[in-house]
């Protein structure tokens, strides 16, 4: 884009008072006058600006160049140099480079902990660098060689255009503060494409569509870019000294790339987690549905498998009190259970509206996907429904950050921590947190749970860069102890997760370019309006099941103690069960116990949650409820009875077979009469010819054994998560960290059994140990979702 070739309804800038007061204005100007800034302000005039502007780029390309070059002709020697320095001679390159570097990682966190009251220890003017690159430290780039490797490959493979809109992203905190001087020039820059570094006019269409930024801001991005190449220039330039220069170029040389793994870690890294040092982040509608889609499909799992497996129901039960110590664990535990099934199920409803409103925007971004361009206007179907997805990410992350505060305080560890008043005449809720001082030191692990719940705000960028806070958290659990790290329960863990996945999503929406007007609000159509719009919306009148307080905390009903007594019931059944010395007749006897009382609670819970849907008749119709009440009604399904029958049988068969040993409830023959636990659903072997079945190594058979099959090794036996992974990537998947515990794992092109997904599985926390009954689940989803049989897998000979 050249200044010719805007609209003529421009507005020439000679100050830097922003031209209008949009949100996205006052993040590329400043009014001196109505915001002085804490640091300095240079006036420069257009000819001047063009000139900073070009002197940036300049550099920019020239180190670019060096660098593309070097990795090109010596990137596999310049992996391998790197990794094998030991942390003294990485520290002496990166000083080398840049002896200004600061040493401690998470720089912004130590400059920035206004949230809990920190004392800020650093004077801005001194750390200009840090301010600019404040992903960059000694400490980090010596004790994860990857990271620094990662900075190279990425900046060499995406051009500075590219992660333009990611630098800028990084700046708000700092721009935001005040803390940084800036020049002032009414000019704005260009952030896409090979214009990028153009100076043009201010345009309000350019402008809000994030095509072009005001200079003030465009200097800064261009500065830390300068910044940061010239700092992998010197790095790279000591890891390539002593090698030749080719006598002629080959006429293709493959693109050098390397898959980039956590330092520890068999997974591939979170680029969530590692954006600084990952692909500069991208609008991909098709990654985007498949997170939801994992997401949703792992709640229904979760779901599930309480209604047709009994001990992952005790276990789900148990998990609840991990946060509290056993003297002062609640003493209505059951009740806990059913406001987080209804929970749960809200949770399933909001994920399914999510992906519902991912399909609608790639229907129309396949129809369109033609006339999208980031310096065309958006179709207005398309931008439509871009709009909604925004709309309805911020409300399903609103709803979740507004519970975090209130679950994070019911913890026996964080208690102490909060202030509390009374909320009703029956409860007391927290209202805030004491004063910490120096919390990072003192509390680390508070202050990391802390910052990441921050309301979400379409309109407020400042609270985008949620992956160095997710790090930070990261990197406090991966070098504590285990009992400190346990301080965060799985239960809490997993709520965290959760709202890391819709944040994930809903900061995607905002690297599509170019970007759609903000909405302050949006109500729901009518099914008459709906069907009027011309194109697909998720914003029919159900949404509003979703938003609705009420639905999501269903169990303010006064009949909810009934199911919580059942369910005291089935535990205390369960337990006595599961110690007792038991003969055949009467182990058959409480095994049909155990599923009438699972059966009667769920019974029981539908009754009581058909409460809620009375309150809005019109909106929730009986189809409505019945279409709500099936993820929790499995039981009533014909396959369900079928399965119990099946169950019943085989385990008859086992009594028959075993001839005086006893069977537990993992399904294995022992001599030991005590921890018995419920098997899941059996799994029939399958009938294959051989040379259709998978061919694995010795250890991902055991492996799947343990998934698939009923019997071999003790219930006790537990599973290292990096093994589990390895054996999922011999099979075919490939596993990546997202955000929080869970990892996906996608079936790779041309797999072993022509599997297509993802599946999303949780890391074990806070030891990396995988329980015998969570590999069983595992088996069961991936049969559920890619048709995982026993006898699928042979050994590799």
């Amino acid at each position: 884009m050249s200044s010719d070739e805007l609209p003529e309804d421009t507005f020439n800038m000679s100050l830097t008072k922003p031209p209008c007061s949009c949100k996205i204005c006052l993040n590329s100007f400043k009014d001196p006058a109505a915001e002085p800034s804490k640091g300095g302000l240079h006036k420069l005039t257009d000819e001047e600006s063009v000139s900073v502007a070009a002197g940036h780029l300049t550099s920019i390309n020239r180190d670019l160049e060096y660098l593309r070059k070097q990795w090109k002709e010596h990137g596999k020697i310049i992996v391998s140099r790197w990794k094998k320095r030991t942390r003294e001679k990485r520290v002496g390159i990166l000083k080398k480079a840049d002896p200004d570097l600061i040493e401690q990682q998470w720089f912004m966190a130590r400059f920035t902990t206004k949230q809990l009251g920190a004392t800020d220890e650093f004077k801005a003017l001194n750390f200009r660098k840090s301010i600019l690159l404040d992903y960059l430290s000694i400490d980090g780039l010596k004790s994860d060689p990857a990271k620094l490797i990662g900075l190279v490959q990425n900046r060499c493979r995406y051009g500075p255009e590219q992660w333009s809109s990611y630098d800028n992203q990084r700046l708000d905190w700092a721009w935001r503060m005040g803390i940084i001087d800036f020049c002032s020039s009414g000019m704005c820059m260009v952030m896409y494409g090979s214009h990028y570094g153009e100076l043009v006019p201010w345009d309000a269409r350019a402008a809000h569509a994030g095509r072009i930024i005001g200079f003030s801001r465009a200097e800064l991005v261009l500065e830390a870019q300068e910044t940061l190449f010239q700092f992998l220039h010197k790095v790279v330039e000591q890891l390539v000294e002593g090698l030749s220069e080719p006598e002629s170029e080959p006429a293709t040389v493959p693109h050098f790339e390397i898959d980039l793994k956590r330092s520890g870690r068999v997974e591939l890294w979170s680029t969530s987690i590692n954006e600084p040092f990952s692909a500069p982040p991208s609008f991909d509608i098709d990654i985007m549905l498949r997170k939801a889609t994992a997401s949703l499909n792992a709640m229904d799992d979760h779901l599930w498998l309480m209604q047709t497996n009994p001990t992952y129901l005790r276990r789900t039960i148990y998990k609840a009190v991990d946060g509290y110590p056993e003297q002062k664990q609640p003493k209505n535990i059951q009740g806990h259970i059913i406001n987080d099934i209804h929970i749960w199920v809200w949770s399933y409803w909001s994920w399914h509206a999510i992906v519902e409103a991912l399909q609608n925007t790639k229907e129309l971004h396949t129809q369109f996907k033609d006339d999208i361009h980031p310096g065309a206007p958006l179709p207005p179907t398309y931008e439509a429904s871009l709009q909604e997805l925004e709309m309805l990410l911020e409300s399903q992350l609103r709803l979740r950050y507004q519970a975090l505060p209130l679950l994070q305080s019911e913890r026996f560890y964080f208690q102490r921590l909060f202030k509390f008043e009374s909320t009703s005449p029956d409860s007391i809720g927290p209202t805030g947190i004491i004063d910490i001082p120096d919390p990072l030191k003192n509390e680390p692990l508070f202050y990391a749970l802390n910052v990441l719940y921050t309301e979400p705000d379409s309109k407020e960028l400042e609270n985008y860069d949620m992956g160095t806070k997710w790090a930070f958290l990261e990197d406090h659990l991966a070098t504590s102890t285990p009992e400190a790290a346990g301080r965060l329960d799985e239960g809490l863990y997993d709520h965290f997760t959760d709202y890391a996945a819709v944040q994930d999503l809903f900061k995607s929406t905002h690297t599509h370019l170019p970007a759609p007007p903000w909405l302050e609000e949006l109500d729901s159509y009518s099914l008459e309006q709906a069907k009027s719009l011309g194109r697909p919306t998720v914003f029919h009148h159900q949404i509003e099941k979703i938003l609705e307080e009420m639905y999501r905390f269903a169990h303010a009903n006064d009949s909810a103690n009934d199911s919580a007594k059942v369910l005291s019931m089935f535990t205390k059944m369960f337990d006595n069960y599961a110690a007792a010395d038991v003969n055949d007749e009467e182990l058959l006897t409480r095994f049909d116990m155990s599923w009438a009382q699972l059966r009667a609670f769920w019974g029981k819970f539908r009754r009581e949650r058909t409460a809620v849907f009375k309150y809005k008749p019109k909106i929730w119709t009986k189809s409505e409820v019945d279409k709500d009440l099936k993820v929790i009604s499995v039981d009533l399904e014909p396959e369900w009875k079928e399965m119990i029958l099946a169950e019943r049988q085989k385990l008859m068969d086992e009594i028959e077979k075993a001839k005086g040993s006893i069977v537990d409830y993992a399904g294995i023959s022992t001599n030991s009469s005590k921890n018995r636990r419920d098997r899941l659903p059996a799994i029939d072997a399958l009938s294959m010819e051989p040379s259709a079945r998978i061919v694995v190594k010795a250890s991902t058979l055991r492996i799947v054994n343990m998934m698939c099959s009923t019997t071999a090794e003790p219930a006790s036996k537990l599973v290292n998560w990096d093994d589990f992974v390895l054996a999922m990537q011999d099979i075919g998947f490939l596993a990546r960290q997202t955000v929080g515990r869970e990892v996906a794992f996608s079936a790779e092109e041309g797999n072993k059994g022509k599997w297509t997904g993802q599946i999303n599985f949780n890391r074990p926390h806070p030891a990396a140990k995988i329980e015998r009954l969570m590999m069983r689940v595992m088996g069961e989803r991936m049969e559920r979702w890619f048709g995982w049989k026993e006898g699928m897998f042979v050994v590799k000979k």
